[in-house]
């Protein structure tokens, strides 16, 4: 309202070369608008502790290289965190030295973590315990109202935690019943049919819930001023209703619906392809690691004995 004034905020010295190496990853490589975004965090870390050290860029060398990834690993992060840390990391110091911004090409010499393909299970709740959280949603309230839909869609079409809150008004087509979905880490449109539970949450969510707001986003705040949600809003509702309905799950992010949308959609006979394009994965490799979970199918193998012969 205007009773505050809020102190600028001051401009690191690193601002002008971080925004050009931005600019470059959306105009070149055509990444993602999240991937660019987890990549700039990163590096302004890193240019902030180089600051710190009172380390110039041109100055930098193995030593203060190891010293930050140092630095990561003591905060205790797990390896693909560290990984995608050092990927940013890399990415940067090889536009650094292009760029004449250091002495020395040190991007090959950043060292992470190994990763191994399909090295752990999608951690997701069982569908029955994804129906018992959808019916916690069963009042009339706008809160109910507003985190019934937002369960159908995490849990239903398997997006992912962005997909849901940015979600606009124009992407839903009332007259042929489609939902369009911008992909957030293709930024391709996916179009899906509205299911019957879907479209009928949805509409008592607009009619009766949603705030009267310029935004164009489906999904705002419940209370002035009335925003778009943040990642934050949507993680604790999963997660709190999963901590009071007592659900046994590794993982109780938004996240985890969209595990258990593919594990039970695999389960229910749909093929590797189908489950892949329900989920909006590029390519087959990223849905394999669900045919770890398909028990039923894994018993059919070990079933098998080739006629006999083994």
């Amino acid at each position: 309202m205007g009773w505050l004034a809020e102190e600028p905020e001051s401009t690191p010295a690193h601002a002008s070369k971080l925004a050009a190496w931005v600019s470059m990853l959306g105009s070149e490589d055509e990444l993602s608008e999240r991937t660019i975004s987890g990549y700039r965090w990163w590096t302004d870390m890193f240019l902030r502790w180089l600051s710190q050290q009172a380390v110039p860029l041109h100055q930098l060398s193995l030593f203060e290289t190891d010293e930050f990834m140092n630095h990561l690993r003591s905060r205790e992060l797990s390896r693909v965190t560290l990984a995608t840390a050092a990927t940013a990391l890399r990415r940067f110091l090889d536009y650094a030295y292009a760029q004449g911004w250091c002495r020395r090409d040190l991007s090959q010499a950043i060292l992470s973590p190994p990763l191994f393909r399909q090295e752990n299970l999608p951690a997701g709740p069982a569908w029955s315990d994804v129906r018992r959280l959808i019916a916690t949603t069963n009042g009339t309230t706008p809160q109910d109202l507003r985190n019934r839909v937002i369960l159908l869609l995490l849990a239903v079409y398997g997006l992912r935690s962005g997909e849901v809150r940015s979600l606009r008004l124009a992407d839903v087509d009332w007259p042929r019943r489609i939902l369009r979905v911008k992909r957030s880490k293709t930024a391709r449109v996916q179009e899906y049919p509205l299911t019957t539970a879907t479209a009928r949450a949805l509409r008592c969510y607009l009619k009766s819930a949603r705030p009267e707001s310029t935004c164009a986003e489906v999904f705002l705040t419940l209370r002035a001023p009335f925003r778009p949600l943040s990642s934050g809003a949507v993680h604790n509702l999963t997660c709190s209703l999963m901590e009071r309905l007592n659900i046994a799950s590794p993982k109780r992010g938004p996240h985890a619906l969209r595990h258990a949308c593919a594990t039970y959609l695999l389960n229910q006979g749909l093929s590797l392809k189908g489950v892949g394009d329900h989920l909006g994965h590029r390519s087959l490799s990223a849905t394999q690691i669900y045919a770890k979970v398909d028990l039923e199918g894994l018993r059919t193998v070990a079933a098998f004995d080739l006629g006999g012969l083994i």
